[in-house]
């Protein structure tokens, strides 16, 4: 199984994908409790809370660390990346209007995972604009 671009439906399917072999498209990883340390890059299912208290469903982009993450609004994914910052507020502008709300204050954006590393509980942390500024966090 996998699938040219990450939606929901591929996340009810499997909580951790990864790229295909071309990176080209995704493959769900079939092993992710503990989660694996040799893939470079993970695509992790993760509930997202902003720091004004709206929900969100998405995923996590990265491994230890996470560089971006996707959020599925109205069904539709927006993608954030941290190393990318000039493009983020076009994006939460674009979230806004799904929404059809006045802006909110997004960050920090706190994410809470069902999966985990060897030896670790499941990922919880927070992510913030600041560079370099993704943290764990919360009850471990």
């Amino acid at each position: 199984m996998s699938c040219k671009e990450l939606t929901e439906k591929c996340f009810e399917s499997c909580p951790v994908w990864t790229w295909d072999d071309e990176n080209e498209g995704h493959v769900p990883v079939e092993r992710y409790t503990p989660l694996p340390e040799n893939i470079s890059t993970l695509f992790i299912k993760s509930c997202f809370e902003s720091s004004s208290g709206r929900k969100f469903r998405g995923y996590l982009i990265g491994t230890r660390t996470f560089y971006a993450f996707g959020l599925f609004v109205n069904d539709c994914e927006y993608v954030l990346n941290l190393n990318l910052p000039d493009m983020i507020q076009e994006t939460l502008d674009d979230i806004y209007q799904s929404l059809d709300e006045r802006p909110f204050d997004m960050f920090p954006l706190k994410y809470e995972t069902s999966v985990h590393f060897d030896g670790e509980s499941n990922l919880i942390g927070w992510i913030s604009l600041e560079k370099g500024s993704e943290k764990e966090g919360g009850d471990k």
